[in-house]
Formats: structure tokens, sequence, C-alpha cells
């Protein structure tokens, strides 16, 4: 599976979910990461709408949901990787910037 990016909301949602410790409806200010998790397949829950509104009510973590946890407990997000076509030359650069700023101090001498 997958590593996601979650946001700190989305990790303490399905972090209360996987503990039922979540609310028996998803609160206003949850309803975006709800969604984004939603959208993962993590969670799932019954849409109650009316003209004005939408609520989500009874909100539970998916088996997907779960295997996600057990794979990734600590829910960290995917590790970004060192670029290195661009690192070693910048590097390499810089060396010569400074061997090339110390050589001419050593010639104003």
């Amino acid at each position: 599976m997958k590593q996601e990016k979650l946001t700190e909301g989305c990790k303490n949602i399905l972090i209360a979910l996987s503990g039922n410790k979540y609310k028996s409806s998803v609160p206003e200010d949850d309803v975006r990461d709800f969604l984004f998790l939603q959208e993962k397949g993590f969670v799932s829950s019954v849409v109650a709408s009316d003209k004005e509104s939408t609520t989500y009510l009874a909100p539970k973590i998916t088996p997907r949901g779960l295997a996600y946890l057990a794979e990734y407990p600590d829910l960290a997000g995917p590790r970004r990787r060192v670029d290195w076509k661009w690192l070693i030359p910048t590097v390499i650069a810089f060396g010569m910037l400074v061997f090339a700023a110390l050589s001419f101090l050593n010639n104003c001498k």
C-alpha cells in the first residue's frame, strides 16, 4: 500500500476511529480531512443532506484504513528522496567557489 501524506487532522481522525473514540457524527471542523480520508478509502459514513447542509453520520474506519494503520502505525508521511543529480554538482561548485576565494585572498597578500 502506498504511503500517504496526511495532515494532523487526518491522523487524529484515523486514530480516534480505530479506537472507537470518535463522535457519532463528523464535526464541521473535521469535514475536509474526513472527506480526504474517505476519498482514499480509509473511512466511510452515512451521508444525510438537506438543502442547506450535509452531515456525515456514523463514521467508521474501513478494512483498508485498518490495513493502512497496521502497515504504517506511526502515520509518518513518505520520506523525501534526495535528488543526487543536483546535490553533487552543487557541492562541487560550492567547493570550487571556496577554493577560488581562498586562492584570491592568498594572492592579494
